[in-house]
């Protein structure tokens, strides 16, 4: 079926059975947040290829602090589809990051932050 469909030039289905546009009030759907954090840099991914990369985003968060929502706004939404966080208390992800040298390969995730 999904081939078929690409097969035709995936076209639109009927207007009429798509639901209702999401409202948002604001950027942030879940609400202003307490803080926010950003990449230390852009990264763009190679075209046409699924790169799962990890990236270390420092917090500066040095006290206790819990988190009830976490929400993420991509710079480039057409691009990110999906994202997947871990905490890293002991900084693996530091030393993974300090190991790569220019033109090496990403820090690839693999399905848990222990696994590299």
């Amino acid at each position: 079926m999904i081939l078929d469909w690409i097969a035709n030039g995936t076209p639109q289905g009927d207007p009429a059975d798509m639901p209702d546009p999401v409202v948002t009030q604001s950027e942030w759907p879940l609400g202003a947040p307490d803080v926010t954090l950003s990449m230390l840099q852009s990264y763009t991914p190679p075209r046409g290829k699924d790169v799962y990369r990890c990236f270390v985003i420092p917090t500066g968060l040095n006290d206790t602090s819990y988190l009830s929502a976490i929400d993420i706004i991509p710079g480039a939404r057409q691009i990110v589809h999906h994202v997947l966080l871990y905490q890293d208390t002991a900084g693996v992800g530091d030393a993974l990051t300090a190991k790569m040298t220019t033109g090496s390969r990403d820090i690839r995730a693999s399905g848990d932050p222990g696994s590299h």
